[in-house]
């Protein structure tokens, strides 16, 4: 019972982180003005949009409640995580978004550049983990922490490379709007992965 509740919740997760990174990159737009493709258009500003964002991410630590014993600590350090996730929103992409697709650029420059983006979105939320089961065990912050911030670090480059392997340089047509394009893919596979580590490792851990 408690597995397929687990299954359920972290699905759930990674659908919010999902929806939440779109927004956060603009999905609004797009589906306000879907024969500009959301240019021209600003439904939201940055912030509002990355908080959404964060927010999704802050919500998927907190079903973790639903399985595991909660403390005042932890409803405070799912809070933090607001902020730790939105603060990675900021850094720069490092013109890397088409993950060798572009004339611009090389796949192995995309490459380590999302790869540094995703290293750098990674930082705060690993130390909110470290935070949250250093009074228990050292050795067991240490490693969650580690799992989060390789899930997110490493997963970006990843998230956007199979993005664009779905995509293809046509676009996926097949897609819902919002869902075509390589670079939206990835987005939302990165987000979707960002939420569900964080679910797994508070709900686990």
């Amino acid at each position: 019972m408690t597995t397929g509740i687990i299954v359920a919740l972290g699905v759930l997760a990674f659908i919010m982180g999902g929806l939440g990174r779109r927004i956060a990159g603009g999905v609004l737009n797009q589906w306000k003005s879907p024969s500009t493709n959301g240019a021209g258009v600003a439904v939201m500003g940055d912030t509002p949009a990355r908080l959404i964002y964060s927010a999704s991410v802050s919500l998927a630590v907190i079903l973790s409640a639903v399985v595991v014993p909660t403390t005042l600590m932890f409803w405070c350090l799912a809070a933090c995580m607001l902020p730790a996730v939105f603060v990675g929103t900021t850094t720069g992409n490092n013109n890397s978004l088409s993950m060798g697709t572009a004339d611009d650029y090389t796949f192995k420059h995309d490459f380590l550049g999302m790869l540094v983006h995703g290293i750098e979105s990674a930082v705060l939320p690993g130390m909110v983990v470290l935070l949250a089961f250093i009074p228990a065990s050292i050795r067991e912050a240490v490693i969650l922490s580690a799992i989060l911030e390789a899930s997110i670090a490493v997963g970006c480059p990843l998230a956007y490379y199979v993005g664009w392997r779905i995509a293809g340089l046509k676009g996926a047509s097949y897609m819902p709007l919002g869902l075509k394009g390589g670079t939206e893919i990835g987005e939302a596979l990165w987000g979707g992965l960002t939420a569900l580590s964080a679910f797994l490792v508070f709900t686990l851990g």
